[in-house]
């Protein structure tokens, strides 16, 4: 599959060809630089132009094969040499320049433009109030403009501004908002190069949500797989969404970075077609890595009818004889047959077994669940269904 470039190599190479015409007084077509990767890029410069004191051109974010949202957008960039007497006040803005340029003759400043979105909370790469533009990237782009810089001689200050004219609308399909970036997209890319169907930035991304809740002082963190558990304990809890954070199929990871970060608590909530693998011990739950929600809720469906029969179970014993037990091992059967894991549900209720099985799949649950957190944290979970709503919760 074919491999991409990050928003942060397309402002790199943008920056590197807005420099060399600003100091060339030339405009230029293609640039190449080196991505942190160290794999080359060739990039087009589009919308290029110069005047005595800046200089601004484009490149087209080409994301590869990755299904990217921003692939296609448009990254311009514009560099301007600081006139003499800004340069003291612009220095004395700890946030505005890298602390690796700190200690050299060319200091390189940045500036969110059109698109591009700034950080209103904390947690993430960059500090309250700054530019959402990463360290990865800001590092690229310094790099690439310094080289210019040395090449012709020049001993100032340059304050690059980066813009994206789609950035503020793509921005509202990320994780933008949530994360508390206003304004528009995040330059990122922390080799440059964008992998096909990547996991690390749904990681990254799960990891700096739990460290926000961590840093704006939580003990404990709210969980969920997706938007259905977002609506769900909105409704049944009256937990709000921007309270939770999403990890997708990645239960594992979030208890291992909750563990991590030193939770002392998580509640984890969701729909049951993605939950049930749980009691199996899955903690991926993308169905490419592994399904077992029928097989999940057959067991826990046969182990309640074992309760029930040897009189382990109080709740079973007092609800269910001996005789009708034999219901709970036929309907482990039906399960398996069944379509999804709602319609096992269903099967569930219309025998009337749905509260013991729950209760015993949510035993399963929760043991899989402290397994994973090496009882370094409390941690619970409640499973909906989109028929029969909140259908099982731990102790």
């Amino acid at each position: 599959m074919r491999v991409g470039f990050s928003t942060g190599s397309c402002a790199a190479a943008a920056a590197k060809a807005a420099a060399t015409m600003l100091f060339s007084q030339a405009k230029i077509a293609v640039v190449r630089i080196e991505t942190l990767a160290g794999i080359p890029f060739e990039a087009e410069i589009l919308d290029p132009f110069f005047s005595e004191n800046e200089a601004g051109c484009a490149v087209i974010k080409d994301g590869g094969d990755d299904p990217d949202i921003t692939s296609g957008a448009k990254v311009c960039v514009l560099v301007r040499v600081i006139p003499v007497e800004k340069t003291k006040w612009m220095s004395e803005e700890a946030d505005s320049v890298s602390p690796e340029m700190e200690s050299t003759s060319n200091k390189v400043f940045f500036r969110a433009g059109e698109g591009v979105g700034i950080v209103t909370k904390p947690g993430l790469d960059q500090p309250v109030g700054e530019a959402a533009i990463n360290s990865g990237p800001r590092k690229q782009i310094e790099k690439e403009v310094r080289e210019v810089l040395s090449e012709y001689g020049i001993l100032g200050d340059v304050e690059i501004t980066i813009s994206v004219p789609e950035g503020e609308k793509i921005a509202q399909k990320t994780f933008n908002p949530k994360l508390g970036i206003e304004g528009g997209i995040s330059i990122l890319g922390t080799t440059g190069v964008v992998k096909p169907m990547s996991t690390e930035a749904l990681l990254e991304t799960i990891r700096i949500s739990m460290t926000q809740r961590r840093e704006m002082g939580d003990e404990k963190v709210v969980v969920v797989p997706g938007n259905y558990g977002l609506e769900a304990l909105k409704t049944s809890c009256g937990i709000e969404p921007e309270n939770c954070v999403v990890c997708s199929n990645y239960i594992g990871f979030a208890i291992d970075t909750a563990v991590e970060l030193g939770f002392q608590k998580m509640l984890l909530a969701g729909h049951i077609g993605k939950l049930a693998k749980l009691g199996l011990g899955i903690m991926n739950t993308h169905s490419r890595e592994a399904d077992g929600r029928l097989e999940a809720l057959s067991t826990a469906a046969m182990e309640a009818g074992a309760s029930a029969a040897d009189g382990s179970d109080p709740q079973c014993v007092s609800e269910y004889s001996h005789l009708e037990c034999d219901r709970f091992f036929a309907c482990a059967l039906h399960i398996l047959q069944a379509n999804t894991a709602e319609e096992a549900v269903d099967l569930l209720e219309k025998r009337g077994i749905q509260v013991p099985v729950m209760k015993q799949l949510m035993r399963r649950i929760h043991f899989y669940l402290n397994k994973r957190a090496e009882e370094k944290m409390e941690i619970e979970c409640i499973v909906f269904s989109a028929r029969w709503g909140e259908i099982g919760r731990t102790k």
